[in-house]
């Protein structure tokens, strides 16, 4: 996802509509383009199943003066107002993350990462095969805590 701020909305609305618009627009070849440029848009469009952009408003002349304190309610409605659309779809398709079988819940995730940090906790890298065994470990006790 390119999120592009401080749009000004010739030619594409703001959003995710627009954006979608707009980076299909960039990303299409052109004979006068120079050959850095043509790669570039190749190494995305191979390396990247989906790619979108969101065309985000500019948030207000007062975000830009010594007297912006940081407060959202300092930035224009139509700006916050983006930012939660922007947000919103960002994590919409995020899927849970799953251990073999086994969604992950906080517990799962608090015990896999402890037991990543003490595997690699230690003067030498750990190898492959120790990150494996922890990885397993978690699968196998996430599944017995089912039963």
């Amino acid at each position: 996802m390119f999120l592009i701020r401080d749009w000004n909305t010739s030619g594409f609305e703001h959003g995710a509509a627009g954006g979608q618009g707009f980076i299909r627009k960039c990303m299409a070849s052109n004979p006068r383009m120079s050959e850095q440029a043509t790669r570039n848009r190749k190494l995305i469009q191979y390396n990247f199943e989906d790619y979108n952009a969101y065309l985000m408003p500019l948030p207000g002349k007062k975000v830009v003066s010594k007297e912006f304190s940081g407060s959202i309610g300092e930035m224009k409605e139509e700006f916050r107002n983006h930012v939660e659309k922007f947000v919103m779809n960002l994590v919409a398709d995020i899927a849970p993350k799953r251990f073999g079988t086994t969604v992950a819940c906080r517990k799962t995730f608090f015990d896999t990462f402890e037991k990543l940090l003490v595997a690699f906790n230690v003067e030498d890298m750990p190898s492959p095969a120790s990150i494996l065994q922890v990885t397993v470990y978690i699968a196998l006790d996430a599944q017995i805590r089912k039963l």
